[in-house]
Parts: structure tokens; sequence; C-alpha cells
């Protein structure tokens, strides 16, 4: 909500988060920060306490908000209770906070170096150069990374925020701030702000900008005894050394930086020093410059990209059409595949309901993999022998997570416990949410069972609740299938699982490890997108053509039930013959089992198909970190290769491109040399309708209907001049209209 601030400040030594709120508002509410709370418990995980911040002169609001019964009946029940003081507060005085005072155990200084690393992170304040990019810096010194400090002053409780950190250093004969740009004029501005709050008769200071080294020797600072200096950002001292040539009356209480990388030689105040961070400067990496005239990068053909004006924009940009091969496959496909494809497991467009962050563009239905009349045998072996290595015979409580999948492997668990104790011991079986009807937790040991987790925050929820009630500290994790989206990810995660007194003290055990995308819970698919656009197009129709499209709508919300569980087949619209679009020969992606002349390929479904174009795509983005093929920056576009769709001629497998690919990467319009390759094979796809070569042809026109294939508009005028008048197909015609009616009216 605008005018607050939320960040986290996490203790990991005690597994444990504080939410803090910034109340930059003058004028704060308690509906207001009831909202704030809500909408923040909605997308994280429950923070152990409440940390309200606000200015001193609001103190007396923010008392009475902290304690109002709205605010605490917000509060998830394990931290709204009196005793654990869960909504608390810090007043920022006139002079700001010690450094060393203590808010829930953690210092200000922690708290501010939280709040301002949030920043930094959430608004990308880093600028990372691709491979064939690097910034030539207002200094002149060359580097693969710029700290563009303008990123993270876009909202407005942010900005206050920075601003009270500077408090300190401005008192009230300050009636000048010289900013080293434009873009940080607005943290100027709010520190004057907030010293009117405390001083209304304060006569408003001046702001002037100097623009960096570029301006520096024809500006002139005045009034230097009634001013201060800020800069944007630091990696070397070698501004604030400029200045000190150039006025050398300058002493450093009279210079703010806002975020360095360097070890700072003077005493002059940096907000956010990401040097003494080590977490996040291992993070950042090495932040190398070299000269214009010996910079290794130029020497290798690197594009220098200059940081140019008062904003440091860079000039340049570039889009790069990538090709996807068979190495881009992640390495654990082929042994996924061999498990599941065929078995109507691998789905799309369903979203488990007690998932909060799986997006609903694939799924893999893990209750049937469970199931005992399941249809993946060698999938279930992996699962079986995951609880032969990790399932402890000490254990008395299986806790599984709120889903059918979860609770189908718990049973699996219990049968195996059974057996190799012969039931001799007695055997808790509970959901997540049924904790707290657990008996004495103080034996045995606990067994957390999750079928399958994409982000992991359940399994976090689920330690936090353990940890206080499994004091002896047997705790053991058993997943069936972890589709995080990176390794890194994952490693993450089972890191912060296993942390307990020491690095390593709760087990883990994860049977399949995969990687797919993670999105928000309200990501639309294309899909989502479909079923829109066809009621746009029926409300317009009558007779069969109507019934059609009704007919769509209808199996796209069938598919998303809790029944049908997605889709397997049906995926995407059949050929102009009324064909269902199935895989042909020589899909490279397929196991080396599934071999052409001895498998039959009409087993394969269009789930399995789309499965595995995801899978790829995805690996394409992210498997390499930043080097990945089809990494976005800034400054380098990846589109894919309109060639792919040459490549991968069968329709079936560019139809799962078309709604696999993110929106950029089949973005052609600031390409005009991919955009004509599209436009040639759209033609060729056009003119074959009656034949295998055209079988996506209603698929190509939906994706550019729904612009998630976008062509130069020239391309796209001319391709509709050739085929929408005399289009024999009735579902592709209603697509050449909905084209002309969105991109081609004027």
């Amino acid at each position: 909500m605008y005018g607050y601030f939320t960040f986290e400040v996490n203790q990991p030594e005690k597994s444990r988060s504080i939410l803090a709120i910034f109340c930059a508002t003058a004028e704060p509410t308690v509906d207001e920060v009831t909202v704030v709370i809500r909408e923040h418990l909605k997308n994280t995980i429950p923070a152990e306490a409440i940390l309200l911040i606000a200015m001193e002169t609001e103190r007396a609001v923010v008392e009475q908000i902290a304690a109002s019964e709205s605010v605490l009946d917000c509060l998830p029940s394990h931290i709204a209770t009196p005793k654990l003081n869960a909504v608390s507060f810090a007043f920022i005085p006139r002079g700001g906070l010690s450094d060393k005072l203590k808010y829930h155990e953690v210092t200000w200084g922690k708290i501010q170096q939280a709040a301002l690393l949030t920043i930094f992170q959430r608004r990308n304040t880093l600028l990372v150069a691709p491979p064939t990019y690097h910034f030539a810096k207002p200094s002149r010194k060359h580097s693969k990374k710029f700290i563009r400090a303008a990123n993270a002053l876009v909202d407005g409780a942010e900005i206050t925020f920075i601003a009270s950190c500077c408090l300190s250093r401005v008192d009230d004969s300050i009636r000048h701030f010289y900013c080293d740009t434009g873009g940080i004029a607005v943290v100027a501005f709010a520190v004057d702000s907030l010293r009117r709050r405390f001083n209304p008769k304060l006569i408003a200071a001046t702001v002037n900008t100097f623009e960096s080294y570029g301006g520096l020797e024809n500006f002139k600072f005045r009034f230097m005894k009634e001013a201060m200096i800020l800069l944007s950002a630091s990696t070397s001292g070698g501004l604030e050394k400029d200045i000190r040539a150039k006025e050398p009356q300058v002493d450093s209480s009279k210079i703010i930086t806002l975020f360095s990388i360097n070890q700072n030689p003077f005493d002059s105040l940096v907000l956010l020093d990401l040097e003494s961070d080590s977490e996040h400067r291992q993070q950042i990496g090495e932040f190398i410059s070299h000269g214009d005239d010996v910079c290794p990068w130029c020497k290798q053909g690197s594009i220098a990209v200059p940081m140019t004006g008062d904003q440091f924009i860079p000039t340049r940009s570039e889009t790069v059409a990538v090709e996807m091969r068979k190495t881009d496959a992640p390495a654990w496909l082929e042994r996924f595949l061999s498990a599941t494809a065929c078995t109507g497991v691998l789905r799309a467009y369903y979203k488990n309901p007690h998932s909060r962050h799986a997006a609903s563009l694939v799924f893999v239905d893990m209750e049937e993999v469970y199931a005992p009349s399941g249809a993946t045998p060698l999938l279930r072996k992996r699962i079986e022998r995951m609880l032969n290595q990790a399932v402890p015979v000490s254990a008395t409580r299986l806790l599984h997570l709120d889903d059918a999948s979860s609770r189908a492997l718990a049973e699996l668990v219990e049968s195996k416990l059974k057996e190799l104790r012969r039931n001799d011991l007695a055997l808790e079986i509970r959901s997540l949410r049924e904790v707290s009807s657990l008996s004495d937790t103080s034996a045995g040991a606990t067994v957390i069972v999750a079928g399958a987790i994409a982000s992991g925050q359940s399994l976090l929820a689920a330690s936090r609740i353990l940890r206080d009630l499994q004091t002896d500290g047997s705790i053991t994790y058993l997943v069936g299938l972890s589709r995080m989206p990176t390794a890194k990810h994952l490693e993450k995660h089972e890191g912060n699982l296993r942390m307990g007194e020491a690095a390593m003290d709760y087990g883990i055990c994860i049977a399949e490890r995969i990687h797919l995308p993670l999105n928000g819970r309200f990501s639309q698919t294309s899909w989502d997108e479909e079923i829109v656009l066809l009621r746009e197009i029926a409300d317009e129709l009558d007779g069969k053509l109507r019934d059609r499209f009704e007919k769509r709508i209808t199996d796209l919300g069938e598919a998303r039930s809790n029944k049908n569980r997605g889709m397997a087949s049906g995926l995407f619209w059949q050929s102009p013959k009324e064909d269902e679009l199935q895989i042909r020969k020589g899909f490279v992606f397929l196991p080396k089992s599934f071999d052409p002349e001895t498998f039959d390929l009409t087993s394969i479904s269009q789930g399995d198909v789309f499965f595995t174009v995801v899978s790829v795509l995805h690996n394409m983005r992210f498997g390499n970190g930043p080097k990945s093929v089809l990494h976005q920056t800034e400054y380098r576009r990846s589109v894919l290769a309109a060639s792919c769709f040459n490549r991968f001629s069968d329709g079936v497998i560019q139809a799962s491109l078309l709604r696999a690919a993110n929106r950029p990467e089949l973005d052609y319009s600031s390409a005009p040399e991919e955009s004509h390759t599209m436009t040639g094979i759209l033609r060729s796809t056009f003119l074959s309708l009656r034949e295998s070569e055209g079988e996506a042809a209603r698929e190509f026109l939906l994706a550019i209907a729904l612009e998630r294939l976008v062509l130069c508009r020239s391309d796209l005028a001319a391709l509709f001049n050739e085929f929408s008048q005399q289009c024999e197909d009735p579902v592709a015609a209603s697509f050449w209209e909905v084209i002309k009616k969105r991109l081609l009216t004027e």
C-alpha cells in the first residue's frame, strides 16, 4: 500500500524473522496497517513478530495502532499473543536512531541494513551486463556491473526510509543539497520534508545536480557550510576524491553516499555498505573495472554501453535469436521422461489448490504415482528406494502437507513402517493443520511428508512449528518430487530445513529432483488468455461455430477442476483437418528408449510433449545462471530463433513452443530479420492447411491474436492481406478477424 514499506529482518541463528513495517505517511491509520499486514501474509511465510517503524512525530498514533484489536486480529495465531509482544515499535527521532539500539534482540543497524538491502535487491539496482556487452561508466572506466541508484528510488515509502537514514548528518542549518545525479534528487527532497515534520517553520532547502564526473569541473559548489552533497553510488571512491580535490573545504560530515562497494577511505556516511555484508557481497561477486584504453572486454569484441546522461541510461541494446538444441535439455529430463511419459502423469493447466506458488502451466500428478495401481513403475521404484533409505524406524508421528499426493505418500510411509516394525509401535498420522492434536512429542521421531514441493514454503512453515514441539530434534523430511525452479533454489531450501543448532541437524530425503517454472498464484497461462478471447469471439457468433467455441471454453474450464486435474490431451486446437496434433518421428528430446522403429509414438500425449518443451525452455532461461542463452537483461533481449519452428516442424511441438515460451521470447518486433523469417514459416503453414505442414495453423493464429507471437506490423499486415479473405477454415477465419480488430486497426 502507498505510504508503507515492508521488509523482513531474518535471524538465521534462531530460524525466525521479523516483519518490519515502515509507516512513511504522516497520518498512518489502523485500517491501512491492517491491509499492509494481510497483503504481506498472503505471499510469504508468517514472521515471528511485527515491528512498526515511524518517525517520532507519529508516536502517539502508531502506539494506538500497535495496540488495536484490528491489527492483532489479522496476525497469525502463533504470534498474536501479548506475552510475545507481537507488535512493537521503533520511532526515529530528529537525529536518527543509534545503530546499537535493539528491537527483538536485533540492533537498529541490522534492521536498517536489511531494509536497504531489500530495496537494493527488490528494485534491481545492480545492473549486470550480458556476455556481449559491458558498461562504460561516467568515470570512463569499463565494467561488467553498474549500480544505478535511480532504480532504487521508485516507491515513495522506500525513498522516505532512505531519507530517514540521512537525518543524523543533516541538521537544520543545511539550506542546500548538491546531488551527483538528478535520479537521487528525490532523496534530498524527502530529507528536507522529514526535517520540516519536526520543525514546520524551517525554510525549504534548494536542490541542485552537478551531473557526476561530466559536470563536476564546471559546477560551482556554493555556501558549503550550509550544504550537503549526496552521491548515488561508489565502487572506487573516485568521485568523492575528485570533489575533495576541487573543493578542499568540504569535510566528511558533508557527504552522504547511498550505496557503496569499496573500502571507504573517508569518514563520510555510506547508507548501505555492500562491502560489509559478506553474503550479499559474495552474491554480487567481483566488481572489476578497467581503463577504456586497456579494457579486455573491448579487445574480445564486447560492446561498451555508455551510461550517459544525468540518469545513467544506456544508449544501446540488442536482440539475440537463440536456437533450441538437443544440448539445451536439462540433465534430469531423459530419466524423468523415461519414468513418466505415456502414463498420463504429465499434464497441463492445473494448479494444486493447496499450493500457493506452483503455476498451472505444467502439473505432475504425483497422486497417481503414489496410487497402488499407478502406471509409473520406474518412478514408484525411486520413491520406495527413498523410503527404504530414509524412514526412521523410531518414527511415531507422520505429518503430511494438506494435499492429496502428500496424504498418499504418507500412506506409503505408514505401510513401510508397519512392515519394518510389525505394528509394534503406535503411529500418529496427521495433516499439518492438525498438529495441535498431537500427543506427547518429547519421544520418538517425526516424519514430515510432502508429495511434491514447488517453492518449499509449506515445508519451511512446518519446520518452524515442529522445532518448538519436537524439542529433541528428531525430525526427518521426505519429499517425493521437488520441482523448484533451479538447483540453487533447492540447495538453499535444503540448507534452511537442515539447519538446527548445527548445520546438518535435520534429515531430508528427496526421491526425484526436477526444475520447472515457478510463478505466482495469479499468473496467467495461454489457456487463461484463450478462454477470455474465445468468449469475446463466441458472443458475436451463432450456430455450429459458436457451439464449437463454447465447447472449447467448457473443456478448458473442466480441465482446471480437481476431478480432471489438468489435461494430458486436448491442450491444443486440432488441425484444420480436425486431427489431433501428435508427435511424429525425430523429436530429439525423447528418451533413447523411445525408438520410433519399435515404440508406438501415438502413446506419447500432448502433455508429455508440452512438459518436455517447458523443461527445455526453462533450462535455457536459468540452467546456466546469468550465462543462460534465454536469460533476459535490460540490454540484451533473447528471442527464440524463428528457425526453431522449421527444425521442429511437428504441429504438436510448434504449439508447445507457442504456449510454453514467455512473451519476450516470441516478440520479433525488434528483430526485423527474425520477423521476416517467421513470416516465411507462417506463409508456408497457411498455404498448407490441409497438409501436415499446416496442422498448427490455428495455434499460430491464436498466438498472434493473443499477442504471444509478435511480428513487425508490416509483416503481419502482409500475411493478413494474403490469407484472411480466402481462409476456408472457419476457426482460423475467426482468429484472423480478431487480429484485424486488435492489431491492424488504427
